[in-house]
């Protein structure tokens, strides 16, 4: 290859490394900005299956927020707060806002809690 085309594609990588820099503080909270979005509601623990992307201990479900989606929900009772990306499509229910994992769930609260009060940021 020539030193041209080196230096083109290494001008390249170095423009996408930064925007993915650029993006991961802005989805990690590193920027120090308010989430764009709130919701309170309830939340309930299901054993969700392994998505090869996300562990499963990391996993919430819910029927609007977009897979993907870095979610950070504080049990309202006793202020634990625990990160789960959206990686299912769940709950079918209009009461519960999400549906957690075993291990995100038991971050917030013991399993046998059932269903808690939570507070959603995304």
């Amino acid at each position: 290859m020539s030193p041209v085309v080196l230096q083109v594609k290494r001008r390249m990588l170095v423009t996408a490394v930064g925007i993915f820099a650029i993006s991961l503080s802005a989805v990690s909270g590193v920027t120090g900005a308010a989430p764009a979005h709130r919701a309170t509601g309830q939340a309930t623990w299901y054993v969700a299956p392994a998505h090869g992307q996300y562990p499963a201990s990391r996993v919430c479900s819910s029927a609007t927020l977009r897979f993907g989606t870095v979610v950070t929900i504080r049990n309202l009772h006793n202020g634990r707060v625990a990160t789960c990306v959206v990686g299912d499509r769940k709950p079918f229910n209009a009461v519960r806002l999400v549906d957690l994992s075993t291990g995100v769930f038991t971050k917030l609260a013991p399993l046998d809690a059932g269903v808690i009060p939570v507070s959603l940021s995304w």
